[in-house]
């Protein structure tokens, strides 16, 4: 005797077993649940062979179905062999720049006699200028700067010529002096006669200078020592 069980049972058991196989599949899914023009209800995964007319929101129903595989984890995975490889990216060019800083603090012997001569030079500079800068600001001082820059500007810009080659720390810094020193240098030798307006600022500029140069002669000392050592 043939059992007659309604249609419902048989669509109950298709969407369970749907659903089964989506609860055992190793992945997250996108179910589309529509209904065709004779109010059918139907399942699929692809959206393309839903006719267009099923399409609209009375017809259709998207569902998010979750398998074995986690998407969370598996962006957590992603994100981070992401981190690993921005890590192992940041390694490799710290230890480029290391390389690269470690090759320029490297003083080669032509370098050393640059430095040296540099330092005697402004050695020599300062001692000449401060001669001069401790006494009263006014035309005898003014006479009398202007002669040590007159030669001292043929010098910084020999030296400046040369320290421009080197690419250490050392180097660019006292180039980098030598060229604000030669500026207010030229400035002064713009100045023909002593006007107190315009010498004072330059006078206060040279003395800020010799500051500054005795700062370098002693980096410069610092320097040539340790790469000896």
């Amino acid at each position: 005797m043939k059992s007659h069980k309604p249609k419902a049972f048989y669509a109950g058991c298709a969407i369970l077993s749907i659903f089964v196989f989506l609860v055992t599949s190793p992945c997250w899914a996108d179910i589309y649940k529509w209904k065709d023009a004779s109010g059918k209800t139907h399942f699929t995964d692809n959206l393309m062979v839903i006719p267009d007319n099923s399409r609209t929101e009375k017809h259709l129903e998207k569902m998010r179905v979750r398998g074995l595989i986690d998407p969370e984890a598996e962006d957590r995975k992603k994100q981070l062999k992401i981190f690993k490889e921005r890590r192992r990216l940041e390694k490799e060019q710290a230890a480029k720049r290391q390389r690269s800083e470690k090759k320029k603090s490297t003083i080669s012997q032509e370098e050393r006699k640059v430095l040296a001569n540099t330092s005697f030079f402004l050695k020599n500079n300062v001692i000449a200028y401060n001669k001069h800068l401790s006494k009263p600001i006014g035309e005898e001082l003014f006479k009398n700067i202007k002669k040590i820059t007159q030669i001292s500007i043929k010098p910084k810009t020999e030296l400046i010529d040369q320290l421009s080659r080197f690419e250490s720390p050392v180097a660019k810094q006292t180039l980098k002096l030598l060229q604000a020193s030669l500026a207010t240098d030229n400035e002064f030798e713009k100045t023909k006669v002593y006007i107190k307006p315009s010498a004072e600022p330059l006078i206060a500029r040279l003395k800020n200078d010799t500051v500054d140069q005795r700062n370098i002669i002693k980096l410069i000392k610092r320097v040539l020592d340790s790469s000896q050592s």
